[in-house]
Formats: C-alpha cells, sequence, structure tokens
C-alpha cells in the first residue's frame, strides 16, 4: 500500500493510533504476535501502552509529504539503536487504554508485563521501501483499509 493510500484509511474521528519503531524485521513479527510491553514505568505514565508507543496523529499524516518527513525523521540510521521499521497500532477510541493484555512472562529472554494482541496492529513501513505492509489480522480496518491494500501473508 502507498503512503496516501494509507493516509486515506485512516479514520481519526472513530479511532486512535499509535506508532512504535523497531528494528528491521521486527515489523512482520510483531504484526504475527503483537507487541511485547515491558512495564517498566520510567515516564511515569497512566496507560502502559505510553512506555513503548507515540501517538500518530492527524497532522503527522495531513500529507504525503508532511508523513514522508516524518518517516524519513524517524527511520533514521544516525542513531545508536536500528530504527528501520515504523509499526503503526489502532483500535477504536472506546477500547484504546485497554487494549495491553496482561502476559507477565518471558519472551526471548526479557521480562514483559503485556502485550498489544495482533489485532491491534495495522501493519508497518520500512525504511527500505516506505510502502505501508499491512497486517491481515488487523481488526479494525476502514473499508478503504481493506479495499485498497496487498497483504503479506506472514
Amino acid at each position: 500500500m502507498t503512503i496516501e493510500e494509507f493516509i486515506k484509511s485512516l479514520n481519526f474521528e472513530e479511532n486512535d493510533y499509535f506508532y512504535h519503531v523497531t528494528g528491521s524485521g521486527n515489523g512482520e513479527t510483531i504484526s504475527e504476535e503483537g507487541l511485547y510491553v515491558d512495564g517498566n514505568n520510567i515516564l511515569d505514565t497512566d496507560n502502559i501502552l505510553e512506555t513503548t508507543t507515540l501517538p500518530l496523529t492527524p497532522d503527522i499524516a495531513s500529507s504525503v509529504e508532511q508523513l514522508k518527513q516524518y518517516l524519513s525523521e524517524e527511520l533514521s540510521d544516525a542513531g545508536l539503536r536500528d530504527t528501520s521499521e515504523f509499526v503503526v497500532l489502532g483500535a477504536p477510541k472506546e477500547c484504546m487504554k485497554q487494549i495491553v493484555s496482561d502476559f507477565c512472562d518471558f519472551k526471548d529472554g526479557t521480562y514483559y508485563e503485556g502485550v498489544i494482541p495482533s489485532e491491534y496492529i495495522m501493519g508497518y513501513f520500512s525504511r527500505n521501501s516506505l510502502d505501508f505492509i499491512a497486517n491481515e489480522n488487523f481488526g479494525f480496518g476502514t473499508d478503504e483499509f481493506f479495499e485498497s491494500m496487498t497483504f503479506k501473508s506472514f
């Protein structure tokens, strides 16, 4: 899906969107398994979701040029950590604060308090292509989302 198609598929009146920047190959894994959340609340947030995501706002997605600029800033190779993929999460406004499920277990040697299930993972952008890779498990897409997407099978 192109950036333009992605923007058209967003419905900010009914849904909230967030993003998580991660390393190469993790967008596919997150789409399949969900996003594991470390509950270390170093940021004094009210919602564990806010410890690993940032809001994707209407301003960020106001135009193709604006979103491209934002993606190029977030998906930079200049930092100390790999920021190759931009994972987008979405859910109806009324349930956004409840999308983190209890996990309280270890995954790959790291303890996580929660997981955001795959149904809330819209898909991801990769620094290598800037096309949006849709998650076929996403449960809250608009008609435009489902009609214009080419889904990648995981």
